[in-house]
C-alpha cells in the first residue's frame, strides 16, 4: 500500500486527489485529502465576478460532493509535518503517515493586518467580501483616476491582476466612462509581466487600451487622507479609487513544519515541482 497525504482541498489539492483515484488499483493506492473547510470556492472567478451581478454563493460547493469515493476525506487543519518520520500532524494531535506527501496549501490573504482594507477607497478582488465591496463601487462609479497595484511579490496568479485591468477597461467602455477614467497600472518590474513574450503583448495592448503602465513602483504605504498611493522609490500616485492586492503568505503548516522560507514559500524544483532535497514531497 502507497500512502499517499494531499494536505489542502482548494482547486489543485481536490484536482490531484480526484485524478490518482484512476491510478490507486494499479498503484495499490491510499489517497488522503486533509481539508478543514467543508466547502471548496472556486477563486478564479471573482476577477469576473467583481464586474457581474451574479451570486457569488454560486462558486461554493460542498467538499464531500466533489471529492471521489475513494479518496479519506479529513475535514482537520494540518498543523505540523514531520518530515524525517514522514507523518502528519493534524489539529487535534491525531497523527497520519504518508509514503509520498502532496502539498496544496496555497497561500493566505493578510487581510486582517493590512490596515487599508476597510477603507472606503481601497479595493482587492481576492475574497468574497472583498470583490462585494469593489463591486458596490463600480456601479456607483462615474469616472475618475483608478490605480492598480500589488503590495507584495510574489502574489497569487500574477496574470490575474492584468486579466482585472482588461476587464475594467472594457467595462468602463461599455459604461461610456472609458473617457473620463485614467486607469494606471503599477509594478515593480520594467515590463508588466514576469514572462517576457507575454510582457511585450501586454504592454501593447496596455499602449492601444490607454492603460498608463508604471514601472519599477514598489508599494510602500498608502496617504489615506490625500488619496495617494506612495512608493519605495518616492513616487506619489493620486487615486480616487485604489486596487491594492493584499499581502500573501505561505500557509501556518509551512512555517510551523521549516519547510518553506520566513514568508512560507517552499523551495521546489520548476519543472517536477518536487520539494528541493525531499524526494517524497
Amino acid at each position: 500500500m502507497n500512502r499517499i497525504i494531499v494536505i489542502g482541498g482548494g482547486f489543485s489539492g481536490l484536482t490531484i486527489a480526484n485524478k490518482l483515484t484512476k491510478k490507486a488499483r494499479k498503484y495499490d493506492l491510499d489517497i488522503t485529502l486533509i481539508e478543514p473547510k467543508d466547502h471548496n470556492f472556486y477563486e478564479p472567478d471573482l476577477v469576473f465576478y467583481a464586474f457581474n451581478n451574479k451570486k457569488m454563493s454560486k462558486l461554493y460547493k460542498l467538499m464531500h460532493k466533489l471529492v471521489k469515493k475513494k479518496v479519506n476525506l479529513i475535514g482537520m487543519r494540518a498543523k505540523k509535518v514531520e518530515t524525517e518520520k514522514k507523518k502528519v500532524i493534524l489539529e487535534d494531535g491525531t497523527v497520519l503517515y504518508y509514503d509520498y506527501l502532496i502539498l496544496a496549501t496555497g497561500v493566505k490573504y493578510i487581510e486582517k493586518d493590512f490596515k487599508y482594507s476597510e477603507q472606503q477607497h481601497i479595493h482587492n478582488f481576492y475574497s468574497p467580501s472583498a470583490t462585494e465591496k469593489f463591486r458596490q463601487m463600480i456601479k456607483r462609479f462615474n469616472g475618475g483616476t483608478i490605480v492598480i497595484s500589488p503590495s507584495t511579490v510574489p502574489y497569487k496568479c500574477p496574470p490575474d491582476s492584468e486579466e482585472f485591468t482588461f476587464i475594467l477597461d472594457s467595462y468602463l467602455k461599455k459604461r461610456k466612462l472609458r473617457d473620463k477614467t485614467t486607469i494606471k497600472f503599477l509594478y515593480p518590474l520594467s515590463v508588466p509581466f514576469t514572462v517576457k513574450e507575454a510582457a511585450v503583448v501586454v504592454a501593447e495592448m496596455y499602449k492601444k487600451r490607454g492603460i498608463e503602465f508604471v514601472p519599477y513602483c514598489n508599494y510602500e504605504k498608502v496617504d489615506i487622507k490625500n488619496n495617494k498611493f506612495i512608493s519605495f522609490e518616492g513616487e506619489e500616485i493620486e487615486y480616487d479609487e485604489l486596487v491594492l492586492l493584499p499581502i500573501h503568505e505561505g500557509q501556518d503548516v509551512i512555517k510551523e513544519s521549516g519547510l518553506g522560507d520566513k514568508e512560507g514559500y517552499i523551495p521546489t524544483d520548476k519543472f517536477t515541482l518536487q520539494v528541493l532535497s525531499l524526494i517524497h514531497i
